[in-house]
């Protein structure tokens, strides 16, 4: 990302992991890296998060998810196309 008044408007709201990374991971430490201390794998242990929050709050966490790695030629243009939307909605709100 070139525009560095954009990037600091970002707010971090999310993690997101590769799952290439999990696998990669998973072949170099098998049955290790990615276990929690109930025994489970990572992975599993997220969507048990997930299935969990919803029963508690019963909000739906389906939401689909498009990601803009900062160092692609195109970033700067996302950045600001998100950023319009979302002062778009708090003026419609």
């Amino acid at each position: 990302m070139n525009d560095k008044k954009l990037e600091a408007e970002l707010d971090e709201k999310f993690i997101v992991i590769n799952r290439k990374r999990f696998e990669e991971m998973a072949a170099i430490e098998p049955g290790g890296y990615f276990r929690c201390p109930e025994g489970a794998l990572l992975e599993n242990a997220i969507m048990v998060f997930t299935r969990d929050y919803e029963c508690i709050t019963g909000k739906k966490m389906n939401q689909k998810y498009v990601v803009c790695n900062l160092d692609e030629p195109y970033a700067d243009e996302v950045v600001r196309i998100i950023l319009e939307g979302e002062r778009e909605k708090k003026e419609e709100a």
